[in-house]
C-alpha cells in the first residue's frame, strides 16, 4: 500500500514507461518474491525478505523507511518529538531532549506494524 500511494502522489515515472500502476505493482511484487538461491547443490526458494542484490530494491526500502519515519514523527508526543531529523541509508541524526533518547527509540519501534525494523541507538 505505501508503494502505491507513492506511486498515485509522484507520477514522474510515467515519463519513462506507459504501463499502468497495477502493472507496476505486479512486477514489483513478482521480483521482490520471486528468489530463488542454490545452496549445497539444492535450488531453494527465499521465503522472507528480498533478494539484497535487486536493484529496485533500495529504492522499495527508501520508500518504506521514509513513510515510516514521518509516521513516527507525526504520532511522537510532543515532549519526545525530535527538533532536526535527517537520513542517510540506514543513518538517522536527530536532535532531541537527552532524557527522550529511550522513549523516542520505544515510539519508533512500535510504529512499524510488521515488527521486521528496529531502531536502535549510539
Amino acid at each position: 500500500m505505501v508503494i502505491k500511494d507513492s506511486l498515485y502522489k509522484n507520477q514522474s515515472w510515467r515519463s519513462v514507461t506507459q504501463l499502468e500502476i497495477e502493472n507496476v505493482l505486479d512486477l514489483l511484487e513478482f521480483t521482490l518474491t520471486t528468489t530463488y538461491f542454490r545452496f549445497r547443490g539444492q535450488l531453494h526458494r527465499q521465503q522472507f525478505g528480498a533478494n539484497m542484490g535487486s536493484p529496485v530494491l533500495p529504492l522499495v526500502a527508501d520508500i518504506y523507511m521514509e513513510h515510516l519515519e514521518q509516521n513516527a514523527i507525526a504520532t511522537a508526543p510532543s515532549d519526545i518529538k525530535p527538533r532536526l531529523w535527517k537520513h542517510y541509508v540506514d543513518d538517522i541524526l536527530e536532535v532531541i531532549k537527552k532524557d527522550s533518547v529511550s522513549d523516542l527509540t520505544d515510539h519508533l519501534n512500535q510504529v512499524d506494524e510488521t515488527g521486521s525494523i528496529k531502531f536502535t541507538f549510539e
